[in-house]
């Protein structure tokens, strides 16, 4: 983080130095006497990170798995803990963004630098994980609501009538060309 004001200040995850005065102190999380917020926010991360592994374990998990009922519970499993490790990274993120903007009292404009986009991006990742681990009870779910409502009904077969498309065009070529189709034996 870059702070531009009568004391300019670089702060990094082990380092903080003041160009003012020309001095660096070394920082070391939980160990560093410090502004106690950042610990909080580094310990949020840190959990994040491990609810994503958590999430990816256990979808791993499930590929090993030969019955579909314990499968799906696997990926159904890791899908919401990256559902988790989304929430926990955007509640991070903004910890640390509300802290600097609220009680850090500068003049000049402040950077958060690559590690605060990288952050949301990696939330990002953990929702498109979430999807993807979820997606045949969400798929589940807009059956069920196609029952109910005639917009959702119409938009799921126009859905499935263009795979349907697609799937038959793609047979076409394959036979063109003379090349087995993954379906066919």
């Amino acid at each position: 983080m870059t702070i531009i004001a009568n004391n300019i200040t670089h702060s990094g995850f082990w380092k903080r130095c003041n160009y003012f005065n020309q001095t660096c102190e070394i920082m070391l999380p939980f160990i560093t006497k410090h502004e106690g917020w950042q610990d909080g926010a580094f310990f949020i991360l840190v959990l994040a990170i491990l609810l994503g592994f958590l999430g990816l374990s256990l979808s791993v998990a499930g590929h090993l798995v030969y019955a579909l009922p314990k499968r799906l519970y696997y990926f159904h499993s890791g899908g919401e803990a990256h559902v988790v490790a989304a929430f926990v990274t955007a509640l991070s993120v903004l910890i640390y963004h509300i802290t600097i903007k609220l009680h850090l009292r500068t003049e000049g404009p402040v950077n958060f630098g690559e590690a605060y986009g990288i952050s949301w991006f990696a939330c990002f990742l953990h929702i498109l994980a979430a999807i993807l681990l979820l997606l045949d009870e969400i798929i589940n779910e807009l059956v069920n609501l196609a029952r109910r409502v005639h917009c959702v009904r119409t938009c799921l077969k126009c859905i499935i009538h263009t795979y349907s498309k697609t799937v038959q065009k793609k047979r076409q070529l394959f036979t063109h060309y003379n090349i087995k189709f993954y379906n066919d034996k």
